[in-house]
């Protein structure tokens, strides 16, 4: 997620020597081609897993699985593409197809939202009283002390949880890793402890 520079570089320079190849080797009629555009923006997938109520797993897929709280259907092949990426000798991709549709449950892909109203997304703590009222939130951490909407802080701390929840361990089979409970700074010295929201893909 943060080498976007380097990939995007690396990108140019194969294109770039793959395109001089063609129009300067002799081997290809491409007097008259000309390279209209190339991209800047490396576009990047399958670079985050979010962890929530369930992990859609290959096994659902190819299964077809049925579950009772679907909420759309899939009809894409997974792919599976070798680390190397463009450097690899093996094939580009190799494809994995369902036979037919598959279904996706809504407990993959929705963000829970208990404690977003009450928790600063500054510093991520819940203190009581910060909900002062229905559109006012003046987070009572003094280490914080951050004021505004408090529509926009609940909406920023969803975002925080939607983006560290891509951070999280897998265990080896699929599943989501053993989460414990983080300690939050409260007033007065003591501490509010929080258990983190997994978050579904």
């Amino acid at each position: 997620m943060h080498d976007n520079d380097r990939i995007r570089d690396e990108l140019w320079s194969v294109i770039y020597g793959i395109w001089d190849y063609i129009k300067n080797s002799g081997k290809f009629d491409a007097d008259t081609m000309t390279l209209e555009w190339v991209g800047s923006l490396p576009g990047k997938r399958e670079y985050r897993r979010l962890l929530g109520d369930y992990v859609l797993t290959q096994h659902d897929v190819l299964a077809q699985t049925p579950f009772e709280d679907r909420i759309a259907f899939g009809g894409w092949s997974i792919d599976l593409h070798p680390p190397q990426g463009m450097y690899a000798k093996e094939d580009g991709a190799k494809q994995r197809f369902a036979d037919g549709i598959y279904h996706l449950p809504y407990r993959s892909i929705y963000i829970p939202a208990l404690g977003t109203s009450q928790e600063c997304h500054a510093c991520h703590t819940i203190t009581e009283g910060s909900r002062e009222s229905q559109s006012r939130f003046v987070c009572k951490n003094p280490a914080c002390g951050w004021i505004g909407n408090a529509d926009v802080n609940a909406a920023r701390t969803q975002l925080y949880r939607y983006n560290s929840a891509a951070g999280r361990a897998v265990t080896g089979r699929g599943g989501p890793a053993p989460l414990g409970p983080v300690k939050r700074q409260a007033p007065h010295g003591g501490t509010t402890r929080t258990t983190p929201q997994r978050v579904a893909a």
